[in-house]
């Protein structure tokens, strides 16, 4: 039989082709290492899909992989895969089309997910892995539309520590000019290189929330959003990831009783008869401060 050398060398080309893709290697990277590249995450392969399991992700949390691991986003950006629309969101546990390209991938809300890439099928999966654990910083600071240092972390506003758990501070909100105040909270103060890392936010995104509304909180960038202007308590609770600003600090200099009888409030503004073990807000005369009760 005589052998057509060209068919030879089609299919031994193919054959090194098959083998090259099927040896490559893919790393991720995202929000959830500051977006570096060159210190992204290798993925391992388990039949033909690459795998990285136990990424903790913050609110608007997001990534991207790609081929190569390098510094240079020139190299990285030719040799990556993505969604076709930038930083669409993943529908936990679907199988979405990917392409190669340099959209990023978001995840649904923050959590810990495990991330499938299929490139034989050219699909991405996000499945949830977990649940997010938050230490509680040492110190927690504040800025955004506030009448100190508006959106200034250098100058941002320390919270008090009122116990293991919870932080509270006394701020004035000056607006934005479309009828919202907006701020961040951040376990650090200085560049936004030192804050961003160290930041939270809420988990359903930047969407207004009310006053004396607890708001649940993440790791991540957004900013909270709440429809006020005025002087209020921002109340911090890392053993229930909230987030409440408390309305009682309005119209307290209007009072000048120094002997009042103290009143007690719960940090939704609720005022409590016979104070339990617990935090509270107390009014007495012209004085509001916060209390420990045990």
């Amino acid at each position: 039989m005589k052998l057509n050398l060209r068919k030879v060398l089609a299919v031994l080309v193919a054959a090194v082709v098959t083998l090259g893709a099927s040896a490559q290697s893919l790393f991720i990277f995202g929000s959830f290492n500051g977006w570096d590249p060159a210190n992204s995450l290798e993925m391992w392969k388990e039949n033909g899909v690459y795998v990285m399991e136990d990424i903790e992700f913050g609110a608007g949390g997001n990534f991207a992989v790609s081929t190569k691991q390098s510094s240079d986003w020139g190299t990285v950006n030719s040799n990556r895969y993505g969604f076709a629309q930038d930083n669409a969101i993943a529908t936990e546990g679907v199988a979405m089309k990917i392409v190669k390209g340099e959209g990023a991938m978001q995840v649904p809300a923050a959590g810990v997910y495990n991330i499938y890439v299929d490139l034989s099928a050219m699909t991405v999966t996000v499945k949830k892995a977990g649940k997010v654990t938050i230490e509680t910083p040492a110190k927690l600071y504040v800025m955004g539309n506030l009448s100190v240092g508006s959106w200034d972390p250098a100058t941002a506003v320390e919270l008090e520590k009122i116990d293991d758990n919870n932080f509270s501070g006394q701020v004035t909100f000056t607006g934005a000019g479309d009828g919202y105040s907006y701020f961040a909270i951040a376990g650090a103060k200085g560049s936004w290189e030192a804050v961003n890392p160290v930041r939270f936010a809420p988990v359903a995104g930047e969407v207004a929330f009310n006053i004396d509304e607890n708001v649940e909180f993440s790791k991540g960038e957004a900013a909270f959003k709440v429809v006020a202007e005025g002087t209020y308590y921002i109340n911090v609770d890392f053993k229930n990831l909230t987030v409440n600003v408390s309305n009682y600090a309005t119209g307290v200099e209007a009072i000048d009783v120094e002997t009042a009888t103290p009143v007690y409030y719960n940090l939704q503004g609720v005022e409590v008869a016979n104070p339990q073990n617990g935090l509270y807000i107390v009014k007495q005369g012209n004085k509001v401060s916060k209390q420990l009760v045990k």
